[in-house]
């Protein structure tokens, strides 16, 4: 998925490293290609240095000579442009060396499965008033007792899945989770009762979220730092744009025929991801940080099968890291300082967008003579393209939003030739500002009952949404590189236990103050954490991250 603003990134940067070459004095560093020395640097040695770095990655080859010496920085591998790749490939077998058709490949199919969790979770909001006339209850019932818990499992479950990916590997536990997920989704498609609808939906959203919290994993995996953002964007998208998407394609299936095709339709879905997993999907995790790397115990068709089922990591046991050290580096991300900041922010303004997606048909479905618009199923489903759309067009922005403040850091930064993380959070300044003009324009929509404003809005939040979220993610995958895992399932459970709680206030707080209040308020609340949480991490995160090294040694 190698995109012209790579290459226009690429080309900025490689022509700044030839300046840069000349003013240290040494002008003849020739970009190295991708090869495998017989004498390559270790896996052990590069994480040391990156480690010592703190969280800046020197990307130009001047002054990867001027800080680590001649032999160092000759030993170092490049791409064609000559951007010093960070982290180094290390071996034929090494993901970060893989085609990129094959790279290509893994990320579209970990885009698809990204979109499963909040896409199973979503086909409640289409069969909303079908699943309350089935069980004889209300739409609000359904909401509380489904849709707001199958959100909130989503959170847990990552955290989860995570754990259990450091010991066994990203494609089984991807596999076998989506496997169970799906089980449980077509028990919800056949349940006779609303509780057992509850319990299969629920459980099908706790064991599917792993895509959305591995995808981080699997763009680190693949590519280098400086190409990890627009990756990112990419995948961010498939999850982003996930919960509107059953609302848009099945409210007028919905309208017409049972809930229960509608969840049927969502159980092939979930089948063609589990199929593309099993027959496409390659183990992205590479022992990098062993010296030397163990070798596959298998190779050819018995390797996929068992590294697919499991076996494979049950075979490598020894050099994978045991559940009490997953737990407790888990913890250790948890309480990150620069990561508190980035979840605060997180769960507030993709909480406020969850409690939107949830309750917005309530409000399109009420006669206009109580102040609603009186939409039909029909119209409610034909406005989810909005935000369909404009997670497309945040996902643009977000790329392009990043690949500037990777150029400024590179370019113009206070270390010239270095990446330093906390530039990737710039983009969180527009992405915030339209965060705040859709929010208003949402607001105003509602209270005066303009179709015009709701649109407006509501692709404005969505797109600053998206371009938050990407910052987010990138800067803290730089700032604690191997914990990409981790990060994600964080900012995934931040972001659901927020959202979670938005409808259990949202709707009555809006009949007492009206719709302009509520989301001013909500978007002014997103303002000042911006403020306060991201306008500080630009300008003092490097200093968190030396002390933070510091007490870890």
């Amino acid at each position: 998925m190698a995109s012209h603003h790579d290459i226009e990134l690429n080309g900025d940067i490689s022509d700044k490293c030839a300046t840069s070459s000349s003013r240290h004095g040494d002008s003849s560093i020739p970009p190295s290609p991708i090869q495998f020395t017989d004498r390559p640097i270790t896996g052990m040695a590069l994480r040391h240095q990156l480690e010592q770095k703190d969280g800046q990655y020197v990307l130009e080859l001047g002054e990867a000579q001027r800080q680590f010496g001649d032999e160092w920085a000759s030993s170092l591998k490049t791409d064609k442009n000559g951007i010093v790749l960070w982290p180094q490939p290390l071996g034929p077998e090494d993901p970060q060396a893989w085609p990129e058709r094959k790279k290509s490949l893994i990320l579209f199919i970990m885009v698809l499965a990204a979109i499963v969790p909040d896409f199973d979770s979503a086909l409640g909001i289409a069969s909303m008033f079908g699943l309350a006339k089935t069980f004889h209850t209300t739409p609000d019932r359904i909401n509380n007792l489904t849709s707001n818990w199958s959100i909130f499992l989503l959170g847990p479950g990552g955290v989860f899945a995570i754990i259990f990916v450091r010991r066994f590997g990203r494609l089984p536990v991807l596999f076998w989770t989506q496997v169970i997920g799906l089980a449980f989704l077509v028990g919800a498609t056949f349940a006779p009762t609303l509780a057992s609808f509850a319990v299969c939906r629920c459980l099908s959203g706790f064991f599917s979220t792993s895509s959305q919290v591995l995808g981080l994993y699997i763009c680190t995996d693949l590519y280098p730092v400086h190409k990890q953002p627009t990756r990112v964007a990419l995948w961010t998208f498939g999850y982003l744009a996930s919960p509107f998407i059953p609302p848009f394609i099945f409210g007028y299936l919905a309208a017409r025929q049972s809930w229960r095709w509608v969840y049927a339709c969502g159980s092939i879905y979930s089948v063609i991801v589990v199929l593309l997993i099993a027959f496409c999907m390659e183990e992205t995790l590479y022992d990098r940080h062993l010296d030397p790397v163990p070798a596959r115990p298998t190779h050819g068709l018995r390797y996929r099968i068992e590294t697919l089922l499991g076996l494979t990591a049950w075979k490598l046991r020894k050099n994978r890291t045991p559940m009490w050290k997953a737990v407790k580096e888990m913890l250790e991300v948890m309480f990150h300082p620069q990561a508190i900041l980035c979840y605060i922010f997180g769960a507030i303004f993709f909480g406020f967008t969850v409690g939107i997606n949830v309750t917005l048909p309530i409000f399109l479905a009420e006669p206009k003579r109580v102040g609603g618009f009186g939409f039909s199923h029909d119209a409610i489903s034909t406005l989810y393209l909005v935000p369909i759309v404009s997670v497309f067009i945040g996902e643009a922005l977000a790329g392009w939003w990043s690949r500037m403040a990777t150029r400024w850091s590179v370019l113009h930064g206070p270390n010239v030739g270095t990446l330093q993380n906390e530039d990737l959070l710039l983009p969180t300044a527009p992405g915030t500002l339209l965060y705040l003009i859709g929010m208003l324009a949402f607001g105003a929509g509602l209270q005066h009952v303009t179709l015009a404003g709701i649109i407006i809005g509501w692709a404005l939040i969505q797109a600053g949404c998206m371009v938050n979220l990407v910052a987010l993610l990138s800067k803290l995958s730089l700032e604690m590189p191997d914990r990409g895992g981790e990060i994600a399932a964080l900012v995934n459970w931040a972001r659901v236990l927020f959202g979670f709680c938005i409808p259990y206030f949202q709707h009555e707080w809006v009949n007492r103050d009206g719709p302009m209040v509520v989301w001013g308020t909500e978007g002014g609340i997103v303002a000042a954490l911006w403020l306060f949480t991201m306008v500080p991490l630009w300008l003092f995160g490097s200093r968190l991250g030396r002390r933070s090294q510091k007490d870890e040694h």
